[in-house]
Protein backbone atom coordinates (compact mmCIF):
# COMPACT_ATOMS: atom_id res chain seq x y z
CA UNK A 1 0.00 0.00 0.00
CA UNK A 2 1.19 3.02 -0.71
CA UNK A 3 1.81 6.02 1.22
CA UNK A 4 -0.73 8.66 1.86
CA UNK A 5 0.13 12.24 2.44
CA UNK A 6 -1.10 13.68 5.75
CA UNK A 7 -2.72 17.35 5.17
CA UNK A 8 -3.21 20.14 7.67
CA UNK A 9 -5.45 23.03 6.78
CA UNK A 10 -4.97 26.45 8.35
CA UNK A 11 -7.84 28.77 7.54
CA UNK A 12 -9.83 31.06 9.49
CA UNK A 13 -12.78 30.88 7.67
CA UNK A 14 -14.77 28.61 9.62
CA UNK A 15 -16.82 27.53 6.51
CA UNK A 16 -14.20 26.55 4.49
CA UNK A 17 -12.51 24.17 7.83
CA UNK A 18 -16.13 23.00 8.02
CA UNK A 19 -16.79 22.30 4.03
CA UNK A 20 -13.62 20.29 3.89
CA UNK A 21 -14.39 18.18 7.18
CA UNK A 22 -17.47 17.13 5.43
CA UNK A 23 -15.81 16.15 2.24
CA UNK A 24 -12.86 14.72 2.96
CA UNK A 25 -15.10 12.82 6.01
CA UNK A 26 -17.05 10.62 3.23
CA UNK A 27 -13.82 9.53 1.92
CA UNK A 28 -11.36 6.86 3.43
CA UNK A 29 -8.99 9.35 3.84
CA UNK A 30 -10.49 11.38 7.13
CA UNK A 31 -7.65 10.25 8.80
CA UNK A 32 -5.01 11.94 7.07
CA UNK A 33 -6.61 15.16 7.24
CA UNK A 34 -6.89 18.23 10.25
CA UNK A 35 -8.20 21.47 10.46
CA UNK A 36 -7.33 24.02 12.29
CA UNK A 37 -8.85 27.87 12.51
CA UNK A 38 -6.35 30.01 14.77
CA UNK A 39 -2.77 29.49 13.11
CA UNK A 40 -1.02 30.69 16.54
CA UNK A 41 -2.97 27.48 17.72
CA UNK A 42 -1.60 25.29 14.53
CA UNK A 43 1.91 26.37 15.28
CA UNK A 44 1.45 25.44 19.19
CA UNK A 45 -0.20 21.77 17.98
CA UNK A 46 2.59 21.17 15.90
CA UNK A 47 5.41 22.24 18.48
CA UNK A 48 3.88 19.77 20.53
CA UNK A 49 4.18 16.87 17.48
CA UNK A 50 7.78 17.96 16.97
CA UNK A 51 8.88 17.85 20.63
CA UNK A 52 7.11 14.83 21.50
CA UNK A 53 6.85 13.06 18.23
CA UNK A 54 3.32 12.32 19.98
CA UNK A 55 1.32 12.32 16.41
CA UNK A 56 2.48 12.69 12.83
CA UNK A 57 3.62 15.85 11.06
CA UNK A 58 2.13 16.98 8.27
CA UNK A 59 3.60 16.62 4.84
CA UNK A 60 1.30 19.49 3.39
CA UNK A 61 -0.27 22.78 4.85
CA UNK A 62 -3.25 24.34 2.99
CA UNK A 63 -2.33 27.72 4.16
CA UNK A 64 -4.44 30.89 4.19
CA UNK A 65 -2.93 33.93 3.36
CA UNK A 66 -5.03 36.50 4.85
CA UNK A 67 -5.46 35.90 8.51
CA UNK A 68 -6.34 38.51 11.47
CA UNK A 69 -3.53 36.54 13.55
CA UNK A 70 -1.10 35.72 11.56
CA UNK A 71 -0.53 36.03 8.25
CA UNK A 72 0.21 32.82 6.23
CA UNK A 73 3.89 34.41 5.15
CA UNK A 74 4.41 35.31 8.89
CA UNK A 75 2.97 31.41 9.69
CA UNK A 76 5.68 30.45 7.35
CA UNK A 77 8.63 32.28 8.47
CA UNK A 78 7.82 31.31 12.14
CA UNK A 79 7.43 27.48 11.13
CA UNK A 80 10.45 27.85 9.46
CA UNK A 81 12.47 29.06 12.57
CA UNK A 82 10.70 26.63 14.60
CA UNK A 83 10.68 23.55 12.94
CA UNK A 84 13.87 23.41 10.96
CA UNK A 85 14.28 19.33 10.07
CA UNK A 86 11.43 19.57 8.76
CA UNK A 87 12.68 21.52 5.61
CA UNK A 88 12.14 19.77 2.94
CA UNK A 89 9.84 17.26 4.17
CA UNK A 90 6.46 19.58 4.90
CA UNK A 91 5.44 21.82 1.92
CA UNK A 92 2.83 24.65 1.83
CA UNK A 93 0.22 25.01 -0.57
CA UNK A 94 -1.28 28.67 -0.30
CA UNK A 95 -4.89 29.35 -0.25
CA UNK A 96 -6.24 32.53 -0.83
CA UNK A 97 -9.63 35.08 -2.51
CA UNK A 98 -6.23 37.25 -2.73
CA UNK A 99 -5.71 38.45 -6.47
CA UNK A 100 -2.93 40.70 -5.37
CA UNK A 101 0.30 40.00 -7.28
CA UNK A 102 2.73 40.98 -4.93
CA UNK A 103 1.21 38.15 -2.92
CA UNK A 104 2.12 35.59 -5.83
CA UNK A 105 5.36 37.16 -6.12
CA UNK A 106 6.35 36.85 -2.41
CA UNK A 107 5.07 33.14 -2.54
CA UNK A 108 7.93 32.10 -5.38
CA UNK A 109 10.23 33.63 -2.60
CA UNK A 110 9.68 30.65 -0.09
CA UNK A 111 10.75 27.03 -1.25
CA UNK A 112 8.57 25.52 0.81
CA UNK A 113 5.78 26.77 -0.68
CA UNK A 114 4.52 24.13 -3.94
CA UNK A 115 1.34 26.19 -5.26
CA UNK A 116 -0.94 28.66 -5.00
CA UNK A 117 -4.50 28.42 -5.19
CA UNK A 118 -7.17 31.24 -5.57
CA UNK A 119 -10.20 29.75 -3.62
CA UNK A 120 -12.71 28.16 -4.13
CA UNK A 121 -10.63 25.01 -3.75
CA UNK A 122 -11.40 22.22 -5.83
CA UNK A 123 -13.15 19.98 -3.84
CA UNK A 124 -10.95 17.06 -5.09
CA UNK A 125 -7.65 18.91 -4.52
CA UNK A 126 -6.96 17.40 -0.79
CA UNK A 127 -8.21 13.62 -1.60
CA UNK A 128 -5.29 13.69 -4.56
CA UNK A 129 -2.96 15.37 -2.50
CA UNK A 130 -3.22 12.85 0.26
CA UNK A 131 -3.31 10.05 -2.40
CA UNK A 132 -0.99 10.92 -4.88
CA UNK A 133 0.93 14.59 -3.33
CA UNK A 134 1.90 17.40 -4.97
CA UNK A 135 3.80 15.98 -7.84
CA UNK A 136 0.21 14.93 -9.59
CA UNK A 137 -2.20 17.13 -8.40
CA UNK A 138 -3.50 19.43 -10.64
Amino acid sequence: MMKKNYVMMVDDDNYTTELFNLIINRTPFKEYFTTVEDPLKALSDLDKIYRTSSGRFPDYILLDLKMPELEGFEFIREFEKQFPKQKGKTFFIITTSSIMEKDKREAHTFQSIKDYLIKPIPCDYIEKLIVEGYNKVS
